[in-house]
């Protein structure tokens, strides 16, 4: 990780431009140099002062990029198809600590790459270095899960604690964001209410997010919540089921519609499609109707097996998720 050698406010005077977009950087007082001179020099640039004030502009805007590794990242971009520029930029939002630092996770880009270089974020229990070839593209992870499942995984460890990625540990978070969603599948229409600081469920999860932003604790509440809604009944369910969807809101999770979060699983699980589904649905309800018992409970324990829920609702409707 490269060091930044001057202050960031200098930077800013130098290049006559707020780089980080602080609200207290020099620029937004004083757009000119620094110096008693610095109004009246205004000399004209060159074609090559103007390129290479656009280049050292780019490296402090992604964490101060050293002159190798923007080298070998604009080198990179040139053999890719397309405008080179546009496949630098490209390149660039693909570093871990863009990515950290456009998923909010950390204030400013230098924080993130703290982050990142502390070994923060390991895979398979080793610090993540594209050196050792065990780093990952955001990209790659979406076509096989859900961004609300990644985005669960992240807030499931404490911002102060070391992230370890793995294909089994973003399953485990599918799997936990699927059991608060089937809670909430058991409301008739759950909907995320105006919630009350002495309700009980709100204390203790305002109390572990005003612990240093203790999300762990606070999913664990969600989970103790999500127990609660499938014991109650009645009333008492739809209210702790409003009660859990308006906490989820507050990290921005169990906003969509349950059953299509239910019945999508993971996005490269290769299975029965929803229409084969119903078809199979269909059948057993037919063998019911036939008192074909056996039949039927022969099609649950086949769905089963490929990974196909049924649950059975009063009225005789029958709804179905992916385990």
């Amino acid at each position: 990780m490269s060091k930044r050698k001057a202050s960031k406010y200098k930077i800013d005077r130098r290049l006559g431009e707020n780089i980080w977009g602080r609200p207290k950087s020099s620029v937004n007082r004083r757009s000119y140099g620094p110096g008693q001179h610095g109004q009246r020099r205004k000399s004209k640039v060159s074609d090559f002062g103007i390129q290479l004030r656009a280049k050292q502009k780019l490296k402090g805007y992604y964490g101060d990029v050293t002159e190798k590794q923007f080298k070998a990242t604009y080198q990179e971009a040139s053999r890719m198809k397309g405008d080179t520029g546009q496949n630098l930029i490209g390149l660039l939002e693909q570093r871990l600590d863009m990515v950290v630092y456009r998923a909010k996770f950390a204030p400013t880009i230098f924080s993130a790459r703290q982050i990142v270089s502390h070994g923060h974020i390991r895979v398979n229990e080793e610090k993540m270095s594209k050196s050792l070839g065990n780093f990952f593209l955001i990209k790659d992870v979406l076509k096989s899960f859900d961004p609300e499942v990644l985005r669960f995984f992240m807030l499931k460890a404490h911002y102060r604690s070391p992230i370890n990625y793995s294909d089994a540990q973003l399953e485990e978070a599918r799997s936990g964001l699927a059991r608060l969603y089937t809670a909430l599948s058991q409301a008739s229409k759950a909907v995320a209410i105006t919630l009350d600081p002495n309700n009980p469920w709100s204390k203790r999860f305002a109390d572990a997010m005003n612990d240093d932003f203790n999300t762990p604790e606070a999913i664990a509440v969600l989970f103790d919540l999500a127990s609660e809604v499938n014991r109650a009944q009645g009333e008492e369910k739809q209210l702790l089921a409003n009660t859990l969807k308006a906490l989820g809101a507050s990290l921005n999770f169990l906003q969509r519609d349950p059953t299509a979060f239910l019945q999508a699983g993971s996005k490269d699980q290769d299975g029965l499609s929803p229409s084969q589904i119903e078809e199979q649905i269909e059948a057993r309800v037919a063998a019911k109707q036939s008192k074909d018992f056996a039949k039927a409970d022969l099609i649950r324990k086949t769905l089963l097996e490929q990974g196909i829920v049924l649950e059975d609702k009063p009225g005789g409707l029958t709804e179905w998720r992916r385990a």
